[in-house]
Formats: structure tokens, C-alpha cells, sequence
């Protein structure tokens, strides 16, 4: 006790001190989970908005010498800026939670809104946004009203009565003013001020998500799924509501617009603008001279209507998961200081989230996949239907018990009793129905899962799990786990990488990390999930003797455990049964009970022991993760290549291509027509005017100055309506085209990247972070599918609108495009110039997401964890340090987009300012009046045109980098391979590399093989991937048709590399396994893994119903599933719930506790009957009871059957004709039990007469 009180004085003096001092010398550079965190510690770079002043702020000037540092040196994420703390995920979390909690305050639960606290958050930069935004909306519909008004009328006054040429350049003047002022407003002040605001909004609001889940129970919780999807995409539908939001204020100058056209034209003016409110997209003004001015508020508005939408509803979604979180279970009443906790009459339950669902008349099949489909698509929104319901199922029963300070209490009982719920309770994870909980706070818990909870990072850091590095301790935490011999076989010792979720590691070995943690972080009190089923006996017996025993001694243990030989080193036992303590005591009082629930547990387990022993006398007669990839150059040109082919080939783009020209054409005709209807102006027609001269009235004939009294005004009128009409019938045709081929791209792309992704090799998993997947899936697909057709529809519009519009100035005035060719010269390059930063800062902030991703994927996974290691801050400061780097990403990657607008926007004014100096110089007997004001009111309309065509260019190259990540799993070699193509042909292209052909043509085996089920292994050499050591060495071995092997040897021994090999999870590095004289190399992989059968040491059980899960293809009737469950010992179960065989299953399948999830993988497997079983560590975390019982099941049901059996309880293998003893990857004993256990230096008898000892003396 004082020994292990010295370690921890010692680790709280040294908290100071950080991890890496002790890694100084180690000079190989591995990639580090916390490293993505911690690299915004380790710039300096302050961000230049901060210090800009206001002439350098108000033109983006501050952002020059980055776009310019950029251009020279390229852009990485090292590059990014330090986060100011006014943008810093912290500071705007502590302000949405703020105003979150006054509106929860002020209006209830029922009626408190996201929407109103994200419009607090932003509503002084906003209300400046939309002061600014009318204003430049008005400049630009009034502003250029009166000046262009003057230009135009001079136009057609004869030379002698036009005014002076100072007057017209006067108002050219104030043309190019508007412009101007527009340009600055437009293009830099108010989209970066909100982009900046946006990115706050979003780092708050998901910031605080973030921070309430982990906080939270983990009952009823979001699904990982759910979570990154609202992260990746509603998190960016905040930033497109503060963006474009105030773009509906836009409205202003379509009003003053709308009286202004009435007043020209009368109503059909007002026709116009018809058309143009109920075809938001189309890039068409009904009169040249005023519409034109409208064409910034006329091209966001759809943006601005599309962003608020889609904001309300971002609002409305995170708004449910906010109010759906229940209060973690927080008991005020503490317990005495010797005791940790004190349940009285206590009933706990679980919350789960169903989606209630019509009945339907349609067959059982159409019903099944209905409703698998629904799910998946619940999932993906975040649940948006309104009957979403919770459903509370009660788990513990009538809970009295308490646990005492120092304490060792054992707990045990059947599969799926509620021991695990036990140690949720004691946790606070469960919520309290009735009854009284009382647990100690001062109390420092650490918790070991029942499956190992893994970080992505080093096996060290996992074991330090951020606490500080003490070697003395270290070492002995190690030693006592039996990792030691462990970490030396690692590539680099402990510092080696273990992958996402420890996926290169055994699970015993997992689980051992895990033990480790808890005992390393000195804890007061350690809960333990049954720990010990995942090792053999000899290491399990280790580390209870130098664990449990030693190192927690004194500590307070909860030990709930199938290995009953360890509870008599208990100080108090508790037996589950239905979620009730049905006996309790000491090991001694428990025994003498003979007839108690304890005493019969006992019997059955050494019964199996024994039965084992006598079964067997009788028959004597390195880096493993790999970072993303950042590309750089150019998109190629094959990645557009790509999307038109995903989008129907070469036919369909020129298709999509001729629409948008001849929508355009249609426009620009209509405009045309409405310069001849306004030149035509009265038609000539005369009035009789009344006048009164020297008080007498006279008659006169006077010129009319009104078009609506020309008289063939009716013709006019009829064109230009009809052209309108025509307008709408094209526009509704390429819109519709343009959805579905723009679907039909993104379905495909997703489809491909599926595809590709669930026929990738174990390998890829092993190496590539979860984020970095998920991040394609969801934000990349998103992209895709929303943001690029917008996007890249509106290039296409403009590059046509700007061809047309200098194809009418060059009519006008030929030599004006000889003016245009240095401004079109100094276009290009300044776009060159920034396109490299435009699309570096959005690669950047795509890989930015992945680890951010993973992140939250990872803390999801682990929740109960963390949790009880009272981590949640240190997670919580980690994704906001990961958020902030994708923060900053973003905010450059639009920064950099508007540094670029303002640039050509300013640019494009000097083709304004050349038209005008045409217009006002040229005799009218050279170019016609009317020409010359469409050409100045086309002018005008460029100065946007110009820029807004190479932004959307770069905006939709930008976009595309999406597509490119997308391809980049997706270009590979094709799956359909030959054989020789596959084994003689390694050369892949750029791509994610593929697992072998589900089908090799010419190389299918019978239907009805293997028929006898021989399995041979000849010199077999497997390892993981390339650079890592052989985890199989040269082993050999023939497996008899219908032979039962059992494999047994110490954790990270080889035995389930033994199955992986036999599936082709991992192909060999030599040698070669044949079934039934077929090597299995040579076949399909459908082809081999249709005929094998599996249980898993992680049983997998999927989002569906119990039915799904066990018969996904609706292959097996009712009676045949029952039957299945039946013989699994899971019928009962079933029968219970709600549902029964439609009962829900949730992600991973946590409403069953893993011993359950175990038997429904055995079901499942059973109702295959395949000629060949393997199973791996099937029944460790089922009670020996029910093992017993499964083990007569499958002796049964498989007798037929050759079966591999991994296992560490020996009793288990007990009935195997041989045994396979494998160590460090090799055979060390192959032969029956009776002739191993014959030999008393075998292994395999040392192993199962150290187990009978165990078992004697718990006894």
C-alpha cells in the first residue's frame, strides 16, 4: 500500500512532465494519434486578419503575401495558422452553450431552438452583412439607373444635341463608382467577415455536441454514423446559412427593380420578373439596362433561399440530438469514505432509439428490405422522421449491494444475466428507475471493457492513456500483464503502432493493453469485464497472481468474470440470473449451500474441467497506419474524365452541354429583342396635344415618347412573350436533365467507391484510419452531390453568358476585343496564380476532416471508457484542437477565393470603363444607338460576368478535388481478373489495391464442393503486410475430411492468423492450402468463402433485426431459424423480446451483451451447415454452463463437418481428435490429446493440468 502511494505522489509531483522528454532518442518518426492535436501547439504563425487594418481588411489585402507564399512554396497543413481564441472551438463552445442554456431557460425544452441561439451567436456581424448587403443590392438597381439612363438617351439625341463629353464621362464615372463599391462589398468585406463567423458558428455548435455526448450516458447514444454525418455535413450547412444567408435581403432590389421595369414596360415587365422568381437559376434580365444591374442579387439568390433551408433544417437536426441527450445519472447522496458505493433496492434500464414503422401488405422479403433500407436511411439523416420513440427495457432488478473501499467482489452468473450491467450501473452509465444509489466521488475509477477499447497509437500510449510516464511503475504494470515478452516481439517494442481499434493485435494481447491501463493509471477503484476469458490459462493465472492479486491489492476491485476458478481470490461474491442478485456471500458460504446457484455453476464448471482431463486419459488408453496522402498540382484531366463517364459518357455531357447554350441563346435573344422593341420606341406615332396660346386653345401633332403607344406594339409584345415561354420550356428541360445526370454521377462515383472499398484486402483496413473513410463517404460524397452540380451548373452559364456577351460588344465594336485580349491575358494569369491556393487550402481541409473523423468515431467507441478514466476533458480538448485545424483550413480555402473575386472584380471594371469611353466617342453613324446601349448595359452586366466565371471555375475545380479523393480509392486494377493477370501481375495502378475476384472464370469449383472437407497447409508463410515480421512460419499440416482440431497456444500465437489464412483475409507470403486437392489460391474468393463458416472472436452483428442478422438473404424459413436459436440456447432470449425475431438490433449489436452476440453468431453459422467450421474463441465470454452445452450442439450439428476450434479453455478442444499447439507462429505440437497428454513435458498437458489446478484450488 505505501509502495504503490509513494508511485502515486511521485506521478502527481512529475505531471508537468510530458510524454515526449521520454522518447528523446528515439529517432524513428511514427505517426502519433495525438499528433493531428497536438501540431496546432507547435505553430507560431499568427493568422493577418487579426492585425489587418481597416483599408487592408476591407480589400483582403492581408491575405496577399499567404496567397503569395503559397504560389512560391505550395501549401500543407503544416502551413495552417494559429487558431486566434476568439475562433477557437473552446471560446465559441463556452458562447453557443450560453446561449443554448438561455434558451432552454427562457422557453423550455419544448420550444428552445438552435436556429434562435446560432442567430445570437452572429447577430451584430449579421445585421451588418445585411446593411451592407441592401445597400450594395440598391447601389446596384438604382445607382446605375440614372447615369446609364443619361448615357443611353444621349445615345440617341443627334450629335449636335448630345451633352458635353465631360458630363457623359461624369457619368460613365459614377458607373464605374457603383461597380466599384459593389465589388469591395461584394466580393471581400461581407463574404469574409461571415465566413469567419460561419466558421465559428460551426466550431460552437458541433464543438458542444461533441462535449454533450461525452458527457452523456451511453445508453440510447447517437451511433458513430449519425455523429459524422452531422459533423461533416450539417456542421458546413451552418457555415452556408452565415455565408449566403443575408442574401435574401436581395429582395429589396427585385422590388425596386419590379416598379422600376412596370414603369418602362407597363405588365408585361412585370412578366419578366415573373419568370425570374419562379426560375431563380436562369441567368435572364427582362431589360437590358435595369436587369443587368440585378445580376448579383439574381445569381444568390437561389444560394441564399437554398442555404437558409438547409440551415433551418441543420438547426432542427442538431436541435434533436441536443434535446434527445438525457442527463447523465448523477446520484446526490455519497456513501461513507470506506465504501465506494451503496445500492438499495435499485431497478436500472437501458434507453434505446427505435423508428416506428407502417405495416405494409407486401410479401415477408419486400418487408425485410424495406425495412433494412428504411434504417439505413434514418441513419444517414439523423433520424429526421417525427416518430422516432424510445424504448426503456429494464435490465437489473431489485439491486441491493454494497462495495466496500479495498474490497475485491467477484461476479458471475449465465450469458446475458446483467453482469456487465452490473459494472454500467456502478458507473453511472444506466438510468435509475427505482431504488437509491449512493457512489463515493472522491473515487478515481478505471474500467477494462469485456472488448478491448484500443487508440490508434503506440502500444505505450495506450498504456499511459495520458497519464505521465514513471518506468519503475511502467515496467511492473507490464511485467505483471505479461506483456513484456510481447512488446519485444513488436517491430519497435512498445512504441510500435497497434492500428485503429488494436486491429494488428490478438485479442488477447488487446486485452491485456487494456488490464494494463487500468492498473497504470492508479485508480481507487477498478472495474473489470470479465478480462481473463481472452488468454490461456497460464496467462490468465499470471496475471491474476501479479495483478489482481499484487498490484491492485488494496484497491477496490469489481471482477466480473466466466472463469469461476479465480472468484475464491474474491472477498465477496455476487451471482446473476435475469438481472437479479439471486445469491451472495463468500466463496466458502456460497459452497456450503450446496444447492445454490453459485454451488451449481461451480459443479458444471469443474464438471467441464474434469470431463476434459478424463475425455483425453480415456483416448490414452512496425508503422502501421499510413497518413493521407496530400495531392498536388493540377486535377487531371481524368478525373473529369471520370465523372462525365460516371455520369453517362461523352453523349450525355455534349447533350448537358447544348441546353446550356441554347437556354443561354434564348436569354440573350430576348434581350436582343428588347433592344429593338425599345429602339423602335412610339413607332413613330403622333399625338394631337392640346396647347394654349394667347388664351387659345390649339391642336397640335406631337411625337409620342412612350412605346406603348407604338402601333405594332402588339407584335412586340408578342415575341418577347413568346420568347419568354420558350425561355421557361428550356430552362425546365435542362434542369431536369441537368438533376438526373448529375445523380446518376454521384450515385455512380458512390457506388464504385463501395464497391471498391468492401473488396479492398485486410490490409487496407489495417493501415487506413476509419476517419479517412468515413470522411469520403460522408463529406466527399456530400460534395458530390450537392455542392458540385450548383457549382459547376453555374460555370457553365456564365462561360456561355460571357461568350455571348463579348460576342455582342466585339459586333458592336470589333476592336474592343483587341482591347479585351491584355485584360483576358491578365485573367488567366492571375487565376493560375491563385488557383494553386484555392485548391491546396480545400485539399488540405479535406484531409483535415480524417482525423478529425476518426477522432469521434474512436471517442464514440469508447465512451464507457473514457468515462470511467474521467477523460472526457482531455478528449474533448483534443477534437477541439483537431476541429480548429480543419477550421482554419476552410476559412482559407474561402479567403482565398475572395481575394481572387476581389482582384478580377476590380479588373473587370476596366472593360466598363472601355465600353463607356466607345460608347461616348463613336459617332452614332458608325454604331446604331440602340446597339451601343446593349453593348453598355452588356458591359455593365461583365464586370460581374468575367469574375463570377473564373470564381465558379475555381470554386468547381476545388469541388472536384472531392472527386479526385473519391477516384483515388477507386482507380485500380479492374476486379475482373484472370488468374495469371492476379498472381503474375503486381503492378497496380494509382488506386486502392483490391482483394482477388470473387469469381475467376474457368477456375469455379463444383457447387458441391468441398464435398469431404480435407484441408492440407504445405510450408504456409503469412504476414500482415509487407515490412512486418511472419506472424505464420512454415507450417504444414494435413487435416483429415470430417477431423475436429482444436488450436491452442498463448495469445498472439498465430491461431486466428490460422483462420484469416484459411479465408484469404491475408494472402501468403508462401507456401499454399489446398481443400479437397483444390488450391484455394486459384478460385474466387466468393467461391471459397460461400463454402466456409465462421464465428468470430468479435462476434459482428449488424443495424437490422435479429432476422437480418441471421438470415440476411431470407433463405430459411421461421421454423428453421427457431430451430437454430434453439440448439444455440438462445430461443428463450429471443422469445423475450420485443419483436422476437424483428426484434432491433443497434449498431455493433450493444443491446446484447457479447456472450449473447456470440450464440447468434453460432446460429447464424449453423443455419449455413457449411462442410467447414472454424471457430475462434467462440465461447469465451459464455459461462461454462452454457459452453458445456453449445459444445453438445455442435458435436451434434457438425459431426459431419471438419471443424478448427481456437480456444483457450481446454475444455473447450476437449473432444478434438487432434490438437494443434501453435507458438510464436509455429506448429510446436500436432498430434491427438491422448498421445500429448501421455507426454507430461508436452505443452498442451502442462497447459490442462495447470487449468485442473486452478480449478482445484478455487474450489
Amino acid at each position: 500500500m505505501d509502495q504503490h502511494e509513494e508511485v502515486s505522489r511521485k506521478l502527481l509531483e512529475d505531471s508537468d512532465e510530458d510524454l515526449e522528454s521520454e522518447g528523446e532518442n528515439d529517432s524513428s518518426k511514427k505517426l502519433n494519434y495525438f499528433s493531428d492535436a497536438q501540431e496546432s501547439k507547435r505553430k507560431t504563425k499568427e493568422l493577418p486578419i487579426v492585425s489587418a487594418g481597416i483599408l487592408s481588411y476591407i480589400t483582403t489585402h492581408w491575405a496577399t503575401q499567404f496567397m503569395y507564399d503559397t504560389y512560391r512554396r505550395g501549401f500543407s497543413k503544416e502551413n495552417l495558422f494559429d487558431t486566434h481564441w476568439t475562433d477557437s472551438s473552446e471560446y465559441n463552445c463556452q458562447r453557443f452553450e450560453g446561449f443554448w442554456q438561455d434558451e432552454i431557460s427562457t422557453y423550455g425544452k419544448s420550444k428552445a431552438s438552435v436556429a434562435r441561439a446560432v442567430f445570437k451567436m452572429v447577430r451584430g456581424k449579421a445585421l451588418l452583412a445585411t446593411i451592407l448587403y441592401s445597400f450594395v443590392t440598391l447601389v446596384a438597381v438604382l445607382g446605375p439607373a440614372v447615369p446609364l439612363k443619361i448615357l443611353t438617351d444621349s445615345l440617341s439625341l443627334p450629335e449636335g444635341e448630345r451633352p458635353g463629353k465631360l458630363y457623359l464621362i461624369g457619368m460613365a464615372a459614377m458607373l464605374v463608382a457603383c461597380q466599384l463599391v459593389i465589388a469591395i462589398i461584394v466580393t471581400s468585406i461581407k463574404p469574409v467577415m461571415m465566413a469567419r463567423e460561419g466558421c465559428r458558428v460551426r466550431a460552437g455548435v458541433l464543438s458542444f455536441v461533441f462535449k454533450q455526448i461525452i458527457n452523456k450516458p451511453v445508453a440510447g447514444n447517437r451511433s458513430v454514423g449519425e455523429v459524422i454525418n452531422l459533423c461533416a455535413n450539417d456542421g458546413d450547412r451552418l457555415i452556408d446559412l452565415c455565408r449566403h444567408g443575408v442574401g435574401v435581403t436581395g429582395m429589396v432590389g427585385c422590388i425596386c427593380g419590379v416598379v422600376y421595369s412596370m414603369f418602362l414596360l407597363g405588365p408585361w415587365g412585370l412578366l419578366g420578373f415573373t419568370v425570374f422568381f419562379l426560375f431563380f437559376p436562369i441567368q435572364a434580365f427582362v431589360f437590358v439596362s435595369l436587369l443587368n444591374s440585378l445580376r448579383f442579387a439574381q445569381t444568390m439568390m437561389p444560394y441564399s433561399m437554398k442555404a437558409v433551408a438547409e440551415g433551418y433544417h441543420a438547426c432542427l437536426r442538431i436541435q434533436k440530438v441536443l434535446l434527445d441527450e438525457k442527463e447523465r445519472c448523477v446520484y446526490p447522496d455519497t456513501v461513507a469514505y470506506n465504501h465506494f458505493a451503496e445500492v438499495k433496492g435499485a431497478s436500472f434500464s437501458w434507453s434505446i432509439q427505435s423508428q416506428k414503422t407502417e405495416g405494409s401488405t407486401q410479401d415477408k422479403d419486400s418487408k425485410e428490405t424495406d425495412k433494412l433500407l428504411s434504417d439505413c436511411k434514418n441513419e444517414s439523416s439523423l433520424c429526421d422522421s417525427d416518430e422516432e420513440s424510445e424504448r426503456k427495457t429494464v435490465i437489473l432488478h431489485d439491486i441491493t449491494l454494497t462495495v466496500k473501499t479495498g474490497m475485491t467482489l467477484g461476479v458471475c452468473g449465465s450469458v446475458g444475466s446483467g453482469k456487465t450491467s452490473v459494472l454500467q450501473a456502478l458507473l453511472g452509465m444506466m438510468e435509475l428507475e427505482t431504488g437509491v444509489l449512493r457512489l463515493n466521488p472522491s473515487k478515481n475509477i478505471a474500467y477494462v471493457p469485456q472488448q478491448a477499447w484500443i487508440l490508434n497509437a503506440t502500444a505505450k500510449e495506450n498504456v499511459l492513456f495520458g497519464n505521465p510516464y514513471d518506468k519503475t511503475w511502467y515496467d511492473k504494470v507490464i511485467t505483471a500483464c505479461a506483456l513484456l515478452s510481447d512488446f519485444e516481439q513488436l517491430p519497435a517494442g512498445d512504441r510500435t503502432e497497434i492500428g485503429e481499434r488494436g486491429i494488428n493485435l490478438s485479442g488477447g494481447q488487446k486485452q491485456r493493453i487494456s488490464m494494463a491501463r487500468a492498473v497504470y493509471s492508479l485508480a481507487d477503484v477498478v472495474l473489470l469485464d470479465d478480462p481473463l476469458s481472452a488468454v490461456d490459462a497460464h496467462v490468465g493465472q499470471h496475471m491474476m497472481t501479479h495483478c489482481i492479486k499484487d498490484l491492485l491489492k488494496n484497491k477496490t476491485v469489481v471482477f466480473v468474470t466466466h472463469q469461476l476458478q479465480f472468484l475464491s481470490e474474491c472477498d465477496y461474491i455476487i451471482v446473476m440470473k435475469d438481472g437479479r442478485i439471486v445469491e451472495e456471500g463468500t466463496h466458502q458460504t456460497l459452497l456450503d449451500n450446496g444447492n445454490g446457484e453459485y454451488a451449481n455453476l461451480r459443479r458444471s464448471f469443474q464438471t467441464s474441467t474434469d470431463d476434459a482431463l478424463r475425455k483425453c486419459e480415456e483416448k490414452a488408453n512496425g508503422k502501421l497506419t499510413k497518413e493521407e496522402k496530400l495531392e498536388e498540382g493540377e486535377v487531371s484531366l481524368k478525373i473529369y474524365k471520370d465523372y462525365i463517364n460516371a455520369a453517362g459518357g461523352p453523349c450525355v455531357f455534349l447533350i448537358v452541354i447544348f441546353l446550356v447554350v441554347l437556354a443561354m441563346t434564348t436569354q440573350a435573344f430576348s434581350n436582343y429583342w428588347l433592344s429593338i422593341w425599345l429602339s423602335a420606341g412610339s413607332g413613330n406615332f403622333f399625338l394631337n396635344k392640346t396647347i394654349t396660346r394667347n388664351d387659345t386653345l390649339q391642336v397640335t401633332r406631337v411625337l409620342s415618347e412612350s412605346i406603348l403607344d407604338n402601333p405594332n406594339i402588339g407584335f412586340y409584345q408578342l415575341i418577347y412573350g413568346t420568347s419568354l415561354l420558350v425561355i421557361i420550356l428550356v430552362i425546365i428541360i435542362k434542369s431536369q436533365i441537368y438533376v438526373r445526370v448529375s445523380l446518376k454521377a454521384a450515385s455512380n462515383l458512390h457506388n464504385n467507391l463501395f464497391s471498391k472499398v468492401v473488396r479492398a484486402p485486410m490490409r487496407f483496413f489495417d493501415e487506413t484510419p476509419s476517419g479517412q473513410i468515413l470522411n469520403r463517404f460522408s463529406r466527399d460524397m456530400d460534395i458530390v452531390d450537392t455542392v458540385l452540380p450548383v457549382d459547376s451548373e453555374l460555370f457553365l452559364n456564365e462561360i456561355c453568358t460571357l461568350l455571348l456577351i463579348l460576342g455582342i460588344i466585339g459586333s458592336v465594336f470589333p476592336y474592343f476585343l483587341l482591347c479585351m485580349l491584355p485584360v483576358a491575358v491578365i485573367f488567366v494569369l492571375g487565376s493560375r496564380f491563385s488557383q494553386l491556393a484555392i485548391r491546396s487550402t480545400k485539399r488540405v481541409e479535406n484531409i483535415t476532416r480524417s482525423p478529425l473523423f476518426s477522432h469521434i468515431a474512436m471517442t464514440i467507441q469508447g465512451l464507457d471508457s473514457i468515462k470511467a478514466y474521467k477523460s472526457e476533458s482531455r478528449f474533448f480538448k483534443q477534437f477541439n484542437d483537431l476541429q480548429d485545424c480543419n477550421n482554419m483550413a476552410m476559412f482559407l480555402f474561402h479567403t482565398s477565393i475572395r481575394w481572387t473575386a476581389c482582384r478580377l472584380e476590380v479588373l473587370t471594371v476596366s472593360v466598363l470603363i472601355g465600353t463607356c469611353l466607345f460608347v461616348i466617342y463613336v459617332p452614332s453613324d458608325v454604331v446604331s444607338p440602340s446597339l451601343a446601349a446593349l453593348a453598355l448595359s452588356y458591359a455593365l452586366n461583365m464586370t460581374g460576368i468575367f469574375q463570377y466565371t473564373l470564381r465558379f471555375w475555381l470554386e468547381t475545380e476545388a469541388r472536384f478535388t472531392s472527386v479526385e479523393r473519391i477516384q483515388s480509392y477507386v482507380t485500380c486494377v479492374s476486379h475482373l481478373l484472370t488468374y495469371n493477370d492476379y498472381f503474375y501481375n503486381s503492378v497496380f495502378k494509382k488506386g486502392l489495391a483490391s482483394e482477388a475476384p470473387p469469381i475467376i472464370e474457368g477456375r469455379q469449383p463444383k457447387s458441391s464442393w468441398p464435398e469431404e472437407g480435407a484441408i492440407q497447409f504445405e510450408n504456409v508463410n503469412v504476414r500482415y503486410r509487407e515490412g512486418l515480421p511472419l506472424v505464420l512460419k512454415n507450417i504444414s499440416l494435413d487435416i483429415k475430411p470430417q477431423e475436429k482440431i482444436g488450436i491452442v497456444g498463448r495469445t498472439g500465437s498465430g491461431k486466428s492468423s490460422l483462420a484469416m489464412a484459411l479465408f484469404r483475409m491475408m494472402e501468403l507470403d508462401g507456401g499454399s492450402i489446398s481443400i479437397d486437392g483444390t488450391d484455394i489460391s486459384t478460385i474466387g474468393l466468393e467461391s471459397l468463402r460461400s463454402k466456409l463458416s465462421i464465428i468470430p472472436q468479435d462476434p459482428v452483428l449488424f443495424v437490422g433485426t435479429v432476422r437480418y442478422n441471421l438470415d440476411p438473404f431470407n433463405s430459411y424459413t421461421d421454423e428453421e431459424i427457431w430451430s437454430a436459436l434453439g440448439k444455440c440456447h438462445m430461443k428463450q432470449t429471443a422469445l423475450e423480446l420485443e419483436g422476437q425475431l424483428d426484434a432491433l438490433v443497434v449498431e455493433n449489436g450493444e443491446n446484447f451483451s457479447v456472450g449473447e452476440r456470440q450464440l447468434l453468431c453460432m446460429a447464424r453459422a449453423l443455419l449455413r451447415h457449411s462442410k467447414i467450421l472454424v471457430l475462434d474463441e467462440a465461447t469465451a465470454a459464455i459461462d461454462t454452463e452454457t459452453d458445456s452445452l453449445v459444445q453438445e450442439t455442435i458435436k451434434e450439428a457438425f459431426s459431419d463437418c471438419t471443424m478448427l476450434t481456437i480456444a483457450h479453455r481446454l475444455n473447450t478442444v476437449a473432444n478434438c481428435d487432434r490438437i494443434l499447439v501453435l507458438h510464436d507462429g509455429q506448429i510446436v505440437e500436432f498430434d491427438s490429446p491422448a498421445n500429448l497428454l501421455v507426454n507430461e513435458m508436452s505443452t498442451f498437458s502442462q497447459m490442462l493440468r495447470l487449468q485442473k489446478s486452478q480449478a482445484e484450488e478455487s474450489s
